[in-house]
C-alpha cells in the first residue's frame, strides 16, 4: 500500500517546480520591465541636459545684447552688439546707431537677432555638438512682456533629436 501511494505522489514534485518556476519567471520579467523603463528614462536625461544647457546658451547670449543696447555711447553699443552676436559691423541693422530709444532698441535688437540667425551653424554651435536657435516677438498676443521696451524671445537649443527652449518675458 505504501509503496503505491509514494508512485502516485512522485509526480506531483514537478507540478510544483513547475509553479515555482512559473512565479519567479513572472516575477523577473516584471521587474525587469521596470528597470527597463527607468534606464531608458535615465539614459534620455543625458541627452536632455546638453539640449537645455544651449537653449541656455542661447538665451545668456540674448540677455548680453540686451546689455549692448542700453549703452549709452554708440561706438560702444555698435563694438558690444559686433562681440555678443558675432556679425560683422557692416550687417549691424541703422535702427542699432543713435539714441538708442525704445523703437528703435527694438528694432535694433529684432534686426540684429535675425542675423544672427543666418549665422553658420557653428556660430551656434557649442563644444559638445548641441545647436540653439532665437524667436523674438514685440508685445502683444501671446507676448507678455512691456509694451514701452520689452519683448518675449525664445532660444531653443537641440541635440541629438531632443529639443528644449528657454523663454525670456521682459
Amino acid at each position: 500500500m505504501k509503496l503505491e501511494t509514494l508512485k502516485e505522489e512522485k509526480g506531483i514534485t514537478i507540478y510544483l517546480v513547475l509553479i515555482v518556476l512559473v512565479v519567479t519567471l513572472g516575477a523577473s520579467l516584471g521587474l525587469s520591465s521596470i528597470f527597463l523603463r527607468q534606464l531608458r528614462l535615465v539614459g534620455g536625461v543625458g541627452v536632455s541636459m546638453p539640449a537645455y544647457h544651449a537653449a541656455e546658451a542661447g538665451a545668456e547670449r540674448l540677455l548680453r545684447l540686451d546689455t549692448c543696447l542700453i549703452m549709452e555711447d554708440e561706438t560702444e553699443r555698435l563694438t558690444c552688439i559686433e562681440e555678443v552676436s558675432g556679425i560683422d559691423n557692416a550687417d549691424i541693422p541703422a535702427d542699432c546707431e543713435g539714441a538708442g530709444e525704445p523703437g528703435d532698441e527694438r528694432d535694433c535688437r529684432t534686426g540684429v537677432v535675425e542675423e544672427m540667425n543666418l549665422l553658420p551653424e557653428a556660430e551656434r554651435t557649442l563644444d559638445n555638438g548641441a545647436q540653439y536657435d532665437f524667436a523674438i516677438e514685440d508685445p502683444g498676443g501671446d507676448c507678455e512682456g512691456n509694451n514701452d521696451w520689452g519683448y518675449c524671445a525664445t532660444s531653443t537649443g537641440s541635440f541629438e533629436g531632443v529639443v528644449r527652449r528657454v523663454e525670456i518675458v521682459r
